[in-house]
């Protein structure tokens, strides 16, 4: 399991234990989420444009904000969901 996957899991083991409760196979379920979560993160970086800028550090640091701006997005659209739900105990894909 990726750092991901922990972390949903960790979130999931907080606030959402009913749901977790349900899953079959937590290992599998968060090893298989924390997949899912890199490949969108990384499609994302993919997708933005590379900053223009002759200094190193500046271009280093715009970089790493973007970075980190896609992953807050994504880890709140596929974990930090704000209430439990049941519809749905299998990540996607």
């Amino acid at each position: 399991m990726n750092d991901y996957g922990a972390r949903a899991l960790e979130h999931w083991q907080r606030a959402r234990p009913g749901e977790l409760a349900t899953v079959a196979d937590p290992e599998r379920f968060f090893t298989d989420l924390g997949r899912q979560i890199q490949a969108e993160i990384q499609r994302r970086i993919d997708a933005q444009e590379t900053p223009e800028s002759d200094d190193f550090v500046e271009t280093f640091g715009l970089l790493n904000a973007g970075q980190m701006a896609v992953e807050s997005d994504v880890m709140r659209e596929m974990v930090y969901l704000t209430e439990e739900t049941t519809a749905q105990t299998e990540p996607a894909g």
